[in-house]
């Protein structure tokens, strides 16, 4: 082989004395077992997020399926720089011990305290920064900053920050997609006879075809945009990373993300419009996923064309590598025995192990079991579609609202229902007394966040005016009583109420929440685009008690100690309302001859705490379980 040939055989172009320099590298004994300890006590200590991670990303790949891709593009990334890499000095870099420390002693707090999944992330990546610059040294970190900084678009994002950004780019979608289709409708009758167009109500577009016919398309909250930011967001960075030199070329190319990522959303938005004028069902379903990916191909190629005029703005002169691989200096067997080594493997494999041990003392549950009610026969539990049509005194008006597939994805479940219920007996007004009642049941979730009507309503169009936070719901409780076969921890805690047929006999006695005979609503008033006025007030049921904010939904269905989470949002609007009083007085009415049924609706806490139910409670093998007081 000639020297020519025998130079450019190696690893990725890499002469062969470098190659085997790269190879020596990854293949010494004492980085293999060094990097092993280091992987399995990072591994050990942030399963727990990473196991949430995996399952957000497999149940919502939509939404968070790029996050199996980023370790692999972050890979690519050190990868790349692996030329930089060799010629970088490894040393101990002992401020390095600081992030690792806070890395450490933050994510438990994350996970246990505030119980947020984002931020247990961000933990997890700052000791990951940490033990790098403490065991490397800053000439590494120069190099792997940008491939580690990257992980972070794998971290799921907080429901609270994705669905404020979401209600406003919604807005954002539906008004540049009515434009476009509009635009485009002006260009088909310059050559045609006919015309189409596009309105807008709310975050309702209608297209009208040139045959004269409405088809209504719902600008739901999944094509609001938010989706669509945090994948291009990822996209960006990759080929920021990969593309451009320049810190301030790639700073530019991630704050184009998110023009970017609404563009081609308007873009997205505009030709579902079109394609619903030839079939409405193109609007939804398989198509409109498909849609929303082949829109990511457009995207792509402008975020290239971007990155090409920025390299254009610029000439570099080819950046002159250091010959000398100097990584493998002070690598070897000696190295594991530096006090830097042997601390920082300590504490991430003593954190691990001291995690656990407080989980398992503590008796605290972090992954949380689905339950439902009871719906075997005799037990009484129903869905939410089973309530009642009819009462003593109210009656459904017109048939339950029907769904989207969409909207019931964004939803995030099918037990629900919207359903209006009319009292025929008139008001002081002359008018029967409406009130629609909206219930949606949840379990199984992971640092979810309930949909309110302040995001909700406002995302549908609706200008959020006043929110009460706590409004007295006025209710008949002369027929409820203490239960009394309720475990010790729970004994002068529970009421009963009598479940009542529409004929007004008693059918069973259903347990209510704590704190019902306190009952609150959260109320707010809302404006119309047209000048309509709407109040809207909701209350949570949630491993037996009460809440009126997301907050202390969190404090009940995922309280450490309790193995099974459920919460029941129960929402009532009211259009003839005149004030959140009046709101909470018509669902008191409601509540009067409903709140039982409800209850059917959710568990039975009571024996989920006494180890009843569900049969695979594991309350009921344990001698411990507090056994009910008759």
């Amino acid at each position: 082989m000639s020297t020519t040939a025998a130079s450019m055989s190696g690893v990725g172009g890499l002469s062969a004395a470098r190659a085997r320099t790269l190879r020596e590298l990854f293949t010494a004994p004492a980085m293999i077992v060094g990097v092993s300890i280091l992987g399995v006590g990072l591994l050990a200590f942030f399963h727990e997020f990473l196991t949430r991670q995996a399952k957000f990303s497999i149940e919502r790949p939509q939404d968070w399926g790029h996050s199996f891709l980023v370790p692999v593009i972050s890979g690519y990334l050190l990868w790349r720089e692996r030329e930089a890499l060799m010629s970088s000095r490894a040393r101990v870099f002992w401020p390095g011990l600081m992030p690792l420390v806070l890395g450490l002693v933050c994510y438990p707090f994350m996970l246990l305290g505030i119980k947020n999944h984002m931020f247990a992330g961000a933990s997890m990546l700052l000791a990951i920064f940490g033990t790098v610059l403490l065991l490397a040294g800053p000439s590494v970190m120069r190099v792997a900053f940008l491939p580690i900084a990257y992980l972070a678009f794998g971290v799921t994002i907080s429901e609270q920050v994705m669905i404020a950004m979401t209600t406003r780019l919604q807005s954002v979608a539906a008004s540049g997609g009515v434009l476009t289709i509009n635009i485009l409708g002006k260009f088909y009758g310059v050559f045609a006879d006919d015309t189409f167009f596009a309105d807008r109500m709310g975050q309702t577009m209608t297209i009208v075809t040139p045959k004269g016919v409405q088809v209504p398309l719902e600008i739901a909250a999944a094509c609001a945009g938010m989706r669509m930011v945090v994948a291009f967001a990822a996209l960006a960075g990759a080929v920021a990373l990969i593309q451009c030199r320049h810190w301030w070329q790639r700073t530019a190319l991630l704050l184009l993300a998110i023009p970017v990522a609404v563009f081609m959303n308007v873009l997205r938005v505009a030709v579902l419009g079109l394609a619903s004028m030839k079939n409405p069902n193109f609007a939804a379903g398989d198509v409109h996923m498909m849609i929303g990916t082949v829109i990511l191909i457009p995207g792509f190629g402008l975020f290239m064309l971007i990155v090409w005029m920025l390299n254009r703005a610029v000439t570099d002169e080819d950046e002159k590598r250091a010959s000398r691989p100097v990584l493998l200096e002070g690598l070897g067997w000696r190295s594991m025995r530096r006090p830097a080594f042997v601390l920082s493997s300590a504490l991430l494999v003593g954190a691990a192990i001291g995690l656990q041990a407080i989980v398992s003392v503590g008796g605290f549950y972090m992954t949380k079991k689905a339950i439902t009610p009871d719906t075997s026969e005799g037990a009484g539990g129903i869905l939410l579609q089973g309530l009642p049509v009819k009462t003593m005194s109210w009656e459904r008006q017109g048939s339950d609202s029907v769904m989207t597939k969409e909207n019931l994805e964004e939803l995030g479940t099918s037990n629900q229902v919207s359903r209006w219920y009319v009292k025929p007996s008139a008001t002081k007004e002359g008018k029967p007394t409406a009130v629609e009642l909206h219930g949606a049941y949840y379990t199984g979730m992971i640092d979810t966040v309930p949909h309110v009507p302040e995001r909700c309503m406002v995302g549908a169009g609706w200008q959020l005016k006043t929110t009460w936070p706590d409004v007295k719901v006025p209710l008949k409780m002369e027929r409820w009583r203490p239960k009394k076969d309720v475990a010790a921890e729970l004994m002068g805690k529970v009421m009963e109420a009598p479940l009542l047929n529409q004929y007004g006999a008693v059918v069973r006695w259903m347990p209510m929440p704590i704190g019902a005979e306190d009952l609150r609503l959260r109320v707010s008033e809302f404006g119309g685009p047209n000048g309509q006025k709407l109040f809207s007030g909701y209350v949570f049921i949630a491993n037996g008690g009460l809440s009126t904010t997301a907050e202390g939904v969190r404090l009940l269905a995922f309280n450490l100690t309790d193995d099974y989470a459920y919460y029941l949002k129960v929402q009532f609007n009211s259009a003839r309302a005149s004030s959140p009083e009046e709101l909470a007085a018509q669902a008191g009415m409601l509540l009067d001859e409903l709140f039982p049924d409800l209850m059917r609706c959710v568990p039975d806490w009571t024996k989920v705490v006494s180890g009843e139910y569900p049969s695979d409670n594991p309350r009921r093998a344990r001698t411990d379980a507090p056994a009910p007081v008759k």
